[in-house]
């Protein structure tokens, strides 16, 4: 009995201990179940962020390869790893035929070599930083770059990569050579302008005051007297000619020209004053509206512009009919006005002439006094107002100017 009941006891003590044993084991599990439950939770949300970064990615990879500037991406030794398809499409060369080269072969003969040694210190220099350059595509095209450098470091601040975004400039730079080209062309100009005002003018003037001296001799023959003649005219035509030119040159280098506002009305009621007898003499109707008071540029330009379309369509216009001249001002844009001028005149065959419209001394209609100079001085006074000019005409109908300008 005594040994039965040591054995009870001993199996009760190990049902006790497994008891414990196993409530120990479901704590450690239930412990366990909530770290995989916590882990689980963490996972989910490191998996969600994954993904973000890699929609962000995703986006960024896009941004690369299908935006306007050029990308290119190398390695710590400034070796090409990747490039995107504006750097293929501009410079001609694959990312096949690139990747393991360095950028530098891009450049030429004509790279400026102080922006190459720029571009070597601003890499050591391990920062951000911009350099203009001109490289050369498989063609032989040249281009223009504005590159933007980055460099990307890792967790111990060594650097892995090099990131060039590049924008083309090569218009731009189109642009400021023409314009360099302008200038240079300018100063020529204004010393031509200075010639002729005080050199040629001043020899033109004796010349013609010699002639009348020379006219007040009476011992001179028949034939002398029609040579005379005919050099006096010839040196009024030159004078006549060199104070065109002197007209145009000063019309390109008028540095003192002034922008400023006013109203159409008062420009175009000038102008009315001014050709009251030509309008008088041929009986025009002259009709103006105005849709939009004022703009904002040269005015004496503007006046100009008009008097010389007006005083064309009163001296172009037609003994079949009542001449009808309209002005019409109006605004297309919040910064744009238009000018039309509309005749019933004689009309321009424009297949015959229309080429040489705005030329110097080009006149489409012999029976009719003139030099040739009006529409070409219109045409200069809109190009350098930064605005446009057309025509539409029939011939034995009549012509429309139209000529739009900005307001500043």
């Amino acid at each position: 009995m005594n040994k039965m009941t040591t054995e009870l006891t001993d199996l009760l003590q190990k049902l006790q201990a497994s008891e414990i044993n196993l409530q120990v084991n479901n704590e450690e599990l239930q412990a366990a179940v909530e770290e995989l439950a916590t882990m689980n939770e963490e996972f989910y949300a490191l998996n969600d962020e994954l993904e973000a970064k890699n929609e962000e990615l995703e986006k960024l990879s896009l941004l690369a390869r299908y935006t306007h500037e050029l990308v290119i991406i190398t390695d710590k030794h400034q070796q090409i790893e990747w490039v995107n398809e504006a750097f293929e499409k501009l410079t001609g060369y694959t990312l096949y035929e690139v990747k393991g080269k360095k950028p530098s072969f891009l450049q030429g003969k004509d790279t400026n070599p102080e922006h190459i040694r720029n571009l070597r210190e601003g890499i050591l220099r391990k920062e951000p930083f911009q350099q203009e350059i001109l490289n050369y595509g498989k063609r032989g095209n040249e281009y223009w770059l504005l590159i933007s450098i980055t460099p990307v470091f890792d967790a111990e601040g060594n650097i892995q990569k090099f990131v060039a975004v590049e924008l083309d400039m090569t218009s731009q730079k189109e642009q400021e050579r023409r314009l360099n080209e302008l200038n240079t062309q300018n100063t020529s100009l204004q010393q031509f302008s200075y010639i002729v005002s005080h050199n040629l003018r001043s020899n033109v003037a004796n010349l013609l005051g010699l002639t009348e001296l020379i006219k007040d001799e009476t011992s001179y023959s028949e034939d002398l007297q029609g040579y005379l003649q005919l050099l006096t005219k010839t040196v009024k035509g030159l004078d006549n000619t060199i104070t065109d030119l002197n007209e145009i040159l000063h019309l390109r280098n008028d540095i003192n020209k002034v922008y400023r506002q006013f109203r159409w009305a008062e420009l175009v009621e000038e102008v009315q004053e001014e050709l009251l007898p030509q309008i008088v003499a041929k009986k025009v109707d002259f009709q103006y509206v105005i849709t939009h008071e004022t703009i904002k540029t040269v005015k004496s330009y503007c006046k100009s512009i008009v008097i010389n379309l007006v005083s064309n369509a009163i001296k172009y216009s037609s003994p079949a009919r009542k001449p009808i001249i309209s002005v019409k001002i109006t605004q297309i844009a919040p910064k744009q006005h238009q000018i039309t001028v509309q005749d019933n005149g004689l009309g321009i065959d424009l297949d015959k002439y229309g080429a040489n419209l705005f030329g110097m001394y080009k006149r489409f209609h012999t029976e009719q006094e003139g030099k040739g100079l009006g529409l070409y001085i219109v045409k200069n006074q809109v190009d350098i107002l930064g605005g446009a000019i057309s025509i539409a005409s029939e011939v034995n109908e009549g012509s429309t100017f139209t000529v739009v300008l900005p307001s500043h």
